[in-house]
C-alpha cells in the first residue's frame, strides 16, 4: 500500500522522466537543475491529494481521490501539449503537475479501497 513516502518518491520520478522526455521531444536542452526542479515539483504535487483529503478514517477518499479527478488530471496533461495557445514552459508545467497528481491516484487505485467514482 502506498504511503506518503511512496507518493513523494514516485511523484518525483514521474516528473523527472516527464521533464527529460519533454526536453527530448522539443529539442530543449535538459539540465541538472531542470531535473531537480521537476522532481521537487512532482514530489510536492503527488502529496497534494492527501493534504486535501487526509487519511483520518478509512473512507477519507472523496473527489480529490476519485476516478473523476484522475480523468480530469489525465485529460489536462494529455491535451495541453498539442494546444498552440500554450508556451512550451506552460505545456511542461501542466504535464508535470497533472502526471504527478495522476501518479498518486494510480497508486491509490491499486489499494483494497481503490478510488471512488466521484
Amino acid at each position: 500500500m502506498a504511503n506518503s513516502n511512496v507518493h513523494f518518491v514516485v511523484g518525483a520520478g514521474v516528473s523527472a522522466v516527464v521533464y527529460l522526455g519533454f526536453c527530448r521531444c522539443t529539442n530543449r536542452k535538459a539540465t541538472v537543475w531542470g531535473v531537480l526542479g521537476a522532481s521537487l515539483a512532482g514530489a510536492v504535487v503527488a502529496s497534494v491529494p492527501d493534504l486535501l483529503e487526509p487519511a483520518v478514517h478509512p473512507n477519507h477518499r472523496a473527489f480529490f481521490h476519485s476516478l473523476a479527478a484522475l480523468g480530469l488530471s489525465a485529460w489536462a496533461g494529455l491535451s495541453t501539449p498539442g494546444d498552440p495557445r500554450f508556451s512550451q514552459d506552460d505545456k511542461l508545467a501542466v504535464l508535470l503537475v497533472s502526471l504527478a497528481y495522476v501518479s498518486h491516484l494510480i497508486l491509490d487505485g491499486f489499494t483494497p479501497r481503490s478510488l471512488p467514482l466521484v
